[in-house]
């Protein structure tokens, strides 16, 4: 994907609106900005759009309907205000700000058409964090206050939606001792309760990046002393968590994220070395059965191979080629009995094409999925 169109940085906001990401804010050691770039997944191409009126970092946001929602942060001061975006006219607007202290590295998601924020740090890394949570209506630009988060105070949070329910958990309390946490809370906003779900499968961290696909909501990267890159993803049905492959950004925490579709997008962020601009594009694999029947061949799908039987063989030995999906030929091989295995490690996670002839006479065709 193409690098971020600003500077490098940490700690920006990222969210979506209908088919566009945008990311803005955040912080290089010496600025905090206030410049938002929209993302179009068609072009590859960035493009700069209206600033926020204050620059900041550790923000949160959150999209209800066509406009997008900017909360909390640190700049110049510890923010409380809210800063709703119209992509249509390109313009920000002042709303009724949080009735709560001004905090940076809280939480964000939205349900049902209201938004909700909690949490985050309204001072120094040593000073008291909060569990306070608030619900935004946009139809009256009205805050009313909800039932706290129910883990322990804490900043540096993730924050997602899944359907009618929201989750935040995770993060960070430096009050008394460096206390990383790994637990995960979902909210139900019609009976205004919170309940304990999975811990994450991995080590608690702060500041990870958070998007949702499909119903399920995904989690890479943060900080843990050390930056991290491992990704998980949340099945709210199974209440489980699942180890994907590692992030090939490599290692890093404050990063931003969003999902269009049914793809998810990252990018910044800092390893303690180096702050980013790059921006990874992540497409979930396709749960794919173990076995399946097409066009008169049986597909087993293993481990380590893709076996091929072929239930109505011609005597005769017909050609098998596969095909990258633009029709690009990769592999060619004579099938000599009706049972045929392509070993999986050979090629490259994703959708082929494929096809069996014999003398240039098509006998079948379909598609093969390889997962490794």
């Amino acid at each position: 994907m193409a690098n971020f169109g600003g500077a490098s940085r940490y700690a920006p906001v990222g969210f979506s609106i209908g088919n566009k990401g945008y990311i803005g804010c955040g912080f290089n050691a010496s600025s905090n900005f206030n410049d938002i770039w929209e993302y179009d997944p068609v072009s590859n191409l960035w493009t700069q759009k209206a600033s926020v009126t204050s620059g900041r970092a550790a923000a949160v946001s959150f999209v209800i309907g066509n406009k997008a929602y900017v909360c909390m942060g640190v700049g110049s001061t510890f923010y409380n205000d809210l800063q709703e975006y119209n992509p249509i006219t390109n313009m920000w607007v002042n709303k009724t700000p949080m009735p709560a202290a001004g905090r940076y590295g809280g939480f964000a998601f939205a349900v049902n058409g209201k938004g909700y924020v909690g949490g985050g740090n309204p001072g120094s890394g040593t000073n008291p964090c909060l569990n306070d949570f608030y619900e935004y209506d946009p139809a009256n630009d009205s805050w009313a206050t909800k039932s706290n988060f129910p883990g322990n105070p804490r900043y540096g949070m993730a924050g997602f939606s899944i359907g009618t329910a929201g989750y935040a958990g995770l993060g960070l309390n430096e009050s008394f001792g460096v206390q990383f946490y790994d637990d995960l809370f979902e909210y139900t906003p019609a009976t205004n309760t919170w309940q304990q779900k999975a811990n994450l499968a991995g080590i608690g961290r702060n500041y990870p990046t958070c998007f949702t696909i499909n119903n399920e909501g995904y989690l890479c990267g943060g900080e843990n002393f050390v930056a991290l890159n491992d990704f998980y993803k949340y099945n709210p049905v199974t209440n489980s968590w699942s180890q994907l492959v590692n992030f090939g950004g490599g290692i890093r925490w404050a990063a931003a994220g969003f999902s269009i579709g049914n793809k998810g997008y990252m990018g910044m962020g800092n390893d303690f070395a180096v702050l980013y601009n790059d921006f990874w594009e992540y497409a979930p694999v396709v749960s794919i059965p173990e076995t399946q029947t097409q066009n008169n061949i049986s597909i087993v799908y293993s481990n380590n191979f893709i076996e091929l039987i072929f239930l109505h063989l011609e005597p005769s030995k017909p050609t098998f080629k596969l095909f990258t999906s633009n029709g690009v030929e990769i592999f060619s091989q004579s099938i000599k009995t009706k049972t045929f295995k392509i070993p999986k490690q050979k090629f490259r996670n994703g959708v082929y094409l494929y096809t069996v002839s014999k003398n240039n006479f098509l006998i079948t065709s379909g598609k093969l999925a390889f997962v490794n």
